[in-house]
C-alpha cells in the first residue's frame, strides 16, 4: 500500500489478504433468476460465444469444455451421483445450463 498523502516520505506498507472459501451445499433460486437474467442480457451480443463449436486445439465442443470446468465448482449436492433422484437433479441441473446458454 502506497504513503498516505499527507506523510509522502513515509514508506508504504505491504499488503497482505487473507480469505477462505465456503462452498454452498446446494443452488438457491435467487441464483438460477441471476443465472436467467444473464443469459437474456448476454444472448444477443454480437461477440456472444456459440456452445455448439468446436474448440479447435483440443477438438472438444465449447459446452463440454463448459461443463468439466463448472463441475469441480458446483455445489456438493450436484457434483456426487449417489442414487438415481440425485443423477436425475444433475442431469436436469446440466439441461437448464444447456437451455440458458445454447440456442434451441
Amino acid at each position: 500500500m502506497p504513503p498516505p498523502e499527507h506523510r509522502p516520505n513515509e514508506y508504504g506498507r505491504p499488503m497482505q489478504m487473507m480469505y477462505n472459501v465456503a462452498q454452498d451445499s446446494f443452488l438457491t433460486q435467487d441464483l438460477l433468476m441471476e443465472m436467467r437474467l444473464l443469459s437474456e442480457y448476454y444472448r444477443g451480443s454480437p461477440d456472444a460465444l456459440n456452445f455448439c463449436k468446436d474448440f479447435e486445439p483440443h477438438n472438444i465442443s465449447y459446452w463440454e469444455k463448459l461443463k468439466r470446468s463448472l463441475t469441480s465448482k458446483l455445489p456438493r449436492d450436484l457434483q456426487v451421483t449417489s442414487g438415481d433422484t440425485q443423477g436425475q437433479a444433475v442431469d436436469h441441473f446440466w439441461e437448464f445450463v444447456k437451455g440458458l446458454i445454447m440456442p434451441v
